[in-house]
């Protein structure tokens, strides 16, 4: 069976961007980046940290062309690299407005195999004017779940997203903090109307219903704004599940997240490990 492995290089206003990695029975692997709101050169940094480097990556797939989820310096540094760049057909115009088109795309509509084994679902979400796309990927090793800048939670992402293995959720703002903020109104109202980010408040709610359904191992949040939220805020909201709170990763800006592994059993481990012990401790 093909093993995931997932890492949050960096999460938040100042730049997105995660590396999955597959690697298949035989020692294949595949290493496949969620958004590329860092640099290059940051990128790698913070690559070579968790035991890769920007070489090893052949792919990255795009939630949506905002600067903060692609970078600009990505047009000319992807097609040097031969990256691949895969995002929903109707986001092709942003892709090149942004001057994605320039690397080599792959736009889809449905379902695709990113790798052998590893089915991903496009799941689309009403963020800002343009929209934006969350993930799914299904192996025979378990399933994760990754949406970010939803704006709000539609209701068909329940049915996406039940058993699921390890989630990767939005939890951008403290409503009370945000309203005192020193954002402009249009700013706080753009963020808080429905079709900017999700709450604290929203977040939990929409991970214990996914959890109900799910058996999910690693709760990873994503997006905290550094002014308007406070990972004491959140733990303080999981606190009143203590089920998930034990679950718990919360990713910052500035430095990648452990790596979570889909733990699987005995009998389905494989007999190597994608990464040594070392490698995930420096992550920390």
């Amino acid at each position: 069976m093909t093993r995931m492995s997932l890492c949050v290089l960096g999460s938040g206003s100042t730049g997105n961007c995660s590396v999955l990695v597959c690697e298949t029975p035989a020692g294949q692997r595949t290493v496949t980046l969620i958004d590329l709101g860092l640099s290059p050169r940051e990128t790698n940094r913070r690559l070579k940290h968790v035991g890769l480097r920007l070489e090893d990556v052949e792919s990255a797939l795009i939630t949506h062309f905002d600067s903060d989820h692609f970078y600009r310096g990505w047009a000319n540094a992807g097609r040097k690299l031969g990256l691949t760049l895969r995002f929903p057909r109707h986001h092709r115009p942003y892709a090149h407005r942004a001057g994605a088109t320039v690397v080599r795309c792959d736009c889809f509509h449905t379902a695709f195999e990113l790798v052998e084994g590893v089915r991903v679902q496009p799941v689309h979400f009403a963020h800002d004017e343009h929209g934006t796309v969350g993930y799914r990927f299904d192996s025979h090793a378990g399933s994760i779940g990754f949406a970010t800048d939803l704006g709000t939670v539609p209701a068909d992402l329940y049915e996406h997203f039940s058993g699921l293995d390890l989630l990767a959720f939005e939890s951008n703002y403290c409503p009370v903090m945000q309203r005192e903020s020193d954002r402009p109104i249009f700013l706080k109202r753009r963020i808080m109307g429905g079709s900017g980010h999700l709450s604290n408040e929203q977040s939990f709610e929409a991970v214990q219903r996914i959890a109900s359904t799910s058996r999910l191992q690693t709760i990873c949040l994503l997006h905290l704004s550094r002014q308007c939220n406070d990972p004491k805020r959140v733990e303080q909201i999981y606190e009143s599940a203590p089920h998930l709170r034990h679950k718990l990763v919360i990713s910052t800006h500035d430095r990648p997240t452990p790596w979570m592994r889909l733990k699987t059993t005995a009998a389905q481990r494989p007999d190597r490990c994608l990464f040594t012990n070392d490698a995930i401790a420096n992550a920390t």
